[in-house]
C-alpha cells in the first residue's frame, strides 16, 4: 500500500521520496543495529522458553527408550550375523569403515 500511495502521489512524489530517504538515512542505521538484538534476544529467550518446557520432558524420553534402542540394535546385528553373506560382508565392512573413520577424525583434528 505503501508503494502504490507514493507512486500515485502526483506532485509530492519527489518530496515524499526526499522524506523517504531521509528517514532511511538517519532511522536505517539504528535499524539494523537494533533490530538485530531484537530478534536474537526473542529467539534466545523462545529457545530457553522451549528448554526449559520440553528438556525434561525429552530427557525423560531418551532414557526411557535409549535402552530399547539399544536392545533392538543388539537384536538386529546378532539376527543379520546369522546370515552368512551378511556375516561376510560385515567382516569386510567393519574394519574398512573403522579405518576410515580413524583417517576422517585425524583429518579433522589436525585442522583446528
Amino acid at each position: 500500500m505503501h508503494e502504490y500511495t507514493k507512486e500515485n502521489s502526483g506532485p509530492l512524489k519527489s518530496r515524499v521520496q526526499t522524506v523517504e530517504e531521509i528517514v532511511k538515512t538517519v532511522i536505517g542505521p539504528f535499524n539494523d543495529k537494533f533490530c538485530n538484538v531484537l530478534v536474537v534476544d526473542a529467539a534466545k529467550s523462545i529457545t530457553r522458553n522451549v528448554y526449559t518446557k520440553y528438556g525434561p520432558t525429552a530427557k525423560e524420553m531418551y532414557d526411557k527408550y535409549e535402552v530399547v534402542a539399544k536392545q533392538y540394535a543388539i537384536f538386529t546385528w546378532r539376527t543379520l550375523n546369522r546370515l552368512s553373506l551378511f556375516s561376510q560382508v560385515a567382516q569386510v565392512v567393519v574394519p574398512t569403515n573403522a579405518y576410515w573413520l580413524k583417517k576422517y577424525n585425524q583429518v579433522v583434528q589436525q585442522s583446528r
